[in-house]
């Protein structure tokens, strides 16, 4: 009798083990296809426009819809079909910064807090503005902070140096990037001029001669550092991160290989940190109207895919309640009207700040592309299925991204389970065996 429950064990292990193996088999396999389809699918005309609004996560959003539409409309980005959520933390498993953030989006790669563009070992990992390079594709960068901050640092430099600014922008200005608009002149010396002009580029420091530029290679630093706060800025001087937007998809989209273009609402960020409302509002519609740039130009361009999404959330925000009159500042006419009415409907609206650092909290990813229509919708996801979304894109792949969220609602997370649930059946097997064998 204790024989033959000893075979049934056995048989049971012995199943236990195939299947495992099988699994494992068919993992690589379809790893092993993915890497040969990356050598042979490569689709030439493919471009990806990636927005980043730093800091902003799902409150934010919202805080930008209220103060510009109330509840009568949405914003720009809230209407690209496709919606998911995303988790932030670094490679070790902490609160993200956003040299760690942007590395995993740019490179696939979680790392630690102040890499940029290498992995938690310090070794350098290539990022999707090489990779389009690579691919012959144009590539940009348009943000509202230096452009040797964090987040476009992380898609164009290699070394843990996220304050070494000098070092930062010795690499960028060797990395052929086709445009590249923000702040950050302090840091363009007279070399690095020369070294930029020798690769053909044209440099311009004012908006009207950006406007009017038409170069393959433009670099446009508007300020010394970041640019001013949106409350601030100079219409006429400084060209908004919408004409940055613009400009940077009239000249890429020349390019019959495709294009790569991140671009950055950098300074939700800084509202953020400071608990400032206003800062925080008026940043985030500054961003949405960049995005109702890129959204209008994917929507005739079906080659390109726009996603939207936050590197992290900043200030712990949550909105309490609002008391908003019903003039919205699409309703007045001049641009000081505009501003001065989102400045009074964010302080009407009342909210309540948890931190002025990081958060762990999730962020919402957005993307227009048909290649997401069979996608699940409103899943949670890694940063790092960014880069591969962007990569799978390239080169024409089916788009492939693992749902994190709680096992019954994916079947990787339901294999997940089952193997977890092997060495439940396995060490029983063992301990009975190895009775019958004494």
């Amino acid at each position: 009798m204790f024989q033959r429950k000893e075979e049934i064990l056995g048989s049971v292990l012995a199943l236990i083990i195939v299947v495992t193996l099988l699994s494992s088999s068919l993992v690589s396999a379809n790893l092993a296809s993915e890497e040969a389809g990356v050598i042979k699918q490569a689709v030439s005309n493919t471009s990806v426009i990636l927005m980043i609004g730093d800091g902003m996560s799902f409150e934010q959003v919202k805080l930008a819809k209220l103060v510009e539409y109330g509840l009568s409309d949405n914003l720009t980005m809230e209407k690209l079909p496709y919606y998911a959520s995303v988790r932030t933390a670094d490679y070790e498993n902490k609160t993200t910064d956003s040299s760690a953030s942007a590395t995993a989006m740019a490179t696939g790669f979680k790392t630690r807090d102040g890499y940029l563009g290498i992995d938690r070992k310090k070794v350098e990992v290539i990022n999707i503005v090489e990779i389009a390079q690579q691919l012959g594709k144009s590539t940009g960068i348009a943000v509202t902070s230096p452009i040797y901050k964090s987040t476009p640092a992380g898609f164009l430099v290699h070394g843990d140096i996220e304050y070494d600014y000098d070092g930062i922008m010795d690499q960028i200005v060797e990395t052929n990037v086709d445009v590249l608009f923000g702040g950050g002149s302090d840091y363009l010396t007279t070399e690095r001029i020369d070294i930029l002009l020798s690769y053909g580029y044209n440099i311009t420091y004012t908006r009207d001669e950006f406007l009017t530029l038409n170069s393959e290679k433009l670099v446009g630093l508007f300020d010394g550092g970041q640019l001013p706060q949106e409350k601030l800025r100079n219409t006429s001087l400084v060209p908004s991160l919408a004409e940055m937007t613009t400009k940077a998809l009239d000249l890429l989209s020349d390019d019959e290989d495709g294009f790569f273009l991140m671009v950055e609402g950098s300074q939700i960020d800084w509202g953020c940190h400071e608990n400032d409302i206003v800062y925080a509002a008026l940043e985030g519609i500054a961003f949405d109207y960049a995005v109702k740039v890129a959204y209008e130009y994917v929507q005739t361009h079906e080659n390109t895919i726009l996603i939207v999404t936050g590197d992290h959330e900043t200030g712990d925000l949550k909105i309490v309640s609002s008391d908003l009159d019903d003039t919205l500042p699409m309703d007045l006419v001049t641009e000081e009207e505009i501003k001065n009415q989102r400045i009074a409907r964010a302080n009407d609206i009342e909210v309540t700040w948890g931190s002025e650092r990081h958060t762990s909290k999730h962020v919402p990813l957005f993307i227009h592309g048909e290649a997401f229509n069979d996608i699940e919708k409103g899943i949670l996801i890694q940063n790092t299925d960014i880069f591969n979304i962007m990569n799978q894109t390239f080169y024409g792949l089916p788009i492939s991204i693992t749902d994190i969220s709680p096992p019954s609602t994916s079947e990787t997370s339901s294999f997940k389970v089952l193997t977890m649930l092997i060495p439940l059946f396995i060490v029983p097997v063992f301990l009975v065996l190895k009775k019958r064998k004494y």
